[in-house]
């Protein structure tokens, strides 16, 4: 049976908030107790912080749907990747790596080098970053949280006759 998705990558819109509060909390629940624990997952979750986020970046946002459902978003600054998020239901289906690779897409035609910022210890994560010929630059603590991190980046690949 060859059913087809249909996956589009569009621009986030203030009316996908909800649902990309949801998958978040949903998501970050599900994958991040391991290096964050539940007191610091909880209290992010309840902070507020996921719903600010969101708002203040919809402009700098793009969701990834499949069959009219969301089932992740990435937000971008200037160079940087500054969250890429996949429901954690739709997990190893290829639709982080669409998603990634389409925000490269856009950020490699203004920037020569990307970067982004992970947890150290979410090794699924940097795994994911590492496959897609993501490299790590430093470890950093992140005051804020006192958190391990790691700035990740990668540099536009060389094409023939662009500058």
């Amino acid at each position: 049976m060859g059913m087809t998705m249909a996956i589009v990558i569009r621009p986030a819109t203030i009316s996908d908030s909800k649902t990309l509060s949801d998958l978040s909390r949903r998501t970050i629940s599900d994958n991040y107790r391991s290096f964050l624990g539940d007191e610091g997952v909880d209290g992010f979750i309840g902070s507020g912080e996921i719903e600010r986020f969101i708002v203040e970046n919809v402009d700098r946002t793009s969701v990834i749907v499949v069959d009219e459902l969301v089932v992740g978003y990435a937000a971008t600054e200037g160079n940087m990747i500054t969250l890429l998020m996949i429901d954690t239901d739709f997990h190893k289906q290829s639709y982080g790596s669409a998603l990634l690779e389409h925000v490269e897409n856009e950020l490699f035609q203004t920037y020569a080098e990307l970067t982004l910022e992970s947890f150290e210890h979410n090794d699924v994560a940097n795994r994911f970053y590492q496959k897609h010929g993501w490299s790590e630059e430093r470890k950093f603590v992140n005051e804020e949280y006192q958190i391990d991190m790691v700035t990740l980046k990668k540099t536009r690949p060389n094409t023939k006759g662009k500058p």
